[in-house]
């Protein structure tokens, strides 16, 4: 935690997305990512969280966001049923909704996938937003065509999972119809593709999106 604060607190981005943040009788990651954040310059000026489910029956799974920017607005929420109850967790910031979620795992479970997307772009809908995370899937695959069919931009920086050896590309953002005609690209990037010490910092690799909203229409 310490290492990828220390990254963030270095880069200062606008708003970062957390998966799998966990809370057991030991160990609060929510509190300790804030204070590690605050301890490398990064100064919070909001977050949430979210709880998801009960990861292996042991600890409490959250997703978690954070903006050096004042918040608008908060909205937070369970996705629609699945196997492994997934959420979401957004703050507008500047106008814009930035959404963190994690969907659904496994192959078989395509069909869940279909509905959360569904249930955020419906969620969302008529406001400019960012929808990114861990999607579980290829942004190609059916159960995220409707992010394409509805006018969304996919931005997935490459392989992201395993951290030791990326395969897939299953992390990145959609950039909403109402927000791409404003939004520059300037950038992705894969990060901490390296070991901190003798590990990973994360099973998958983090991704970033440079970016920036412009008064002119860009066609991406």
């Amino acid at each position: 935690i310490d290492a990828i604060a220390k990254y963030l607190g270095q880069s200062q981005p606008d708003f970062i997305s957390f998966q799998e943040v966990c809370v057991d009788e030991k160990t609060d990651m929510i509190a300790g990512i804030l204070r590690a954040l605050r301890k490398h310059g990064y100064q919070v000026a909001a977050s949430d969280a979210q709880f998801s489910h009960m990861a292996w029956d042991r600890y409490r799974e959250y997703i978690m966001v954070a903006s050096k920017h004042k918040a608008e607005a908060k909205d937070k929420g369970l996705l629609p049923v699945s196997p492994l109850q997934r959420a979401y967790v957004a703050l507008k910031v500047q106008g814009v909704w930035n959404v963190n979620t994690h969907l659904e795992y496994g192959d078989q479970y395509a069909r869940f996938r279909a509905e959360q997307v569904s249930f955020l772009i419906q969620r969302f809908k008529g406001t400019p937003h960012l929808i990114m995370g861990d999607f579980n899937v290829d942004p190609r695959s059916p159960e995220q065509s409707a992010f394409v069919r509805t006018g969304y931009f996919g931005v997935f920086p490459g392989p992201s999972r395993p951290a030791h050896k990326p395969e897939v590309a299953i992390d990145g953002f959609w950039i909403s119809p109402e927000l791409r005609s404003s939004y520059q690209v300037q950038g992705t990037r894969l990060l901490f593709d390296r070991k901190i010490g003798e590990r990973y910092a994360s099973d998958h690799l983090a991704v970033e999106l440079m970016g920036f909203r412009s008064g002119r229409a860009n066609s991406f």
